[in-house]
């Protein structure tokens, strides 16, 4: 949603607009689930999480003061949502389920009969989802979600600088991965 269709769907919400909340829902649902589930470890949790954050969301819509957009609000309440729940059932973060995963990515990337480069995505994939919480939702944001510096800072309450910083330390880890990756490509 642009800034001024989130103006107009807010004040209906705000104005008791049910079909105006259900058209957030519907907007936000689906990338809200999808970062939940990747930081979350089991489908169910991530599905009650996400509902949970839509409930908060509802009944503390009244509080949005407007100084980020409505989308950095919502996606800094879904980040604290699922790190309370990772604190909560003190579980290991999401690593295994690769099937969903790699089929997305694999929509993403260009369809070619060459191999290594699936494997190459499913590496990517896999290091990623090692990362420590914060730098996977920093990554899973950015690249993912579209999100700018701007906004990552805000979602996780740190300044842009240093999200610049976190974000060239993750590639560089990335890149690990990769290199590692390319050591055994076979030589042509």
């Amino acid at each position: 949603m642009s800034n001024m269709v989130d103006d107009a769907v807010l004040e209906k919400i705000r104005a008791g607009d049910a079909a105006a909340f259900k058209l957030l829902v519907y907007t936000y649902q689906n990338k809200i689930f999808n970062l939940v589930h990747k930081l979350i470890s089991r489908r169910e949790d991530a599905e009650e999480v996400t509902q949970d954050i839509f409930i908060k969301i509802y009944k503390s819509i009244h509080t949005f003061r407007k100084e980020a957009q409505l989308s950095t609000w919502i996606y800094r309440i879904a980040y604290n949502a699922a790190l309370n729940h990772l604190k909560k059932s003190k579980k290991q973060v999401h690593t295994t389920d690769m099937n969903g995963v790699l089929k997305e990515a694999s929509s993403e990337i260009t369809h070619t009969d060459n191999t290594f480069e699936t494997q190459a995505m499913q590496m990517l994939y896999q290091a990623i989802m090692q990362l420590p919480t914060q730098e996977k939702t920093i990554i899973l944001l950015y690249y993912y979600e579209d999100c700018t510096i701007k906004e990552l800072g805000k979602i996780l309450g740190l300044s842009t600088a240093n999200i610049k910083v976190k974000l060239h330390r993750i590639r560089k880890k990335l890149k690990k991965v990769k290199h590692k990756q390319a050591f055994y490509e076979p030589i042509k």
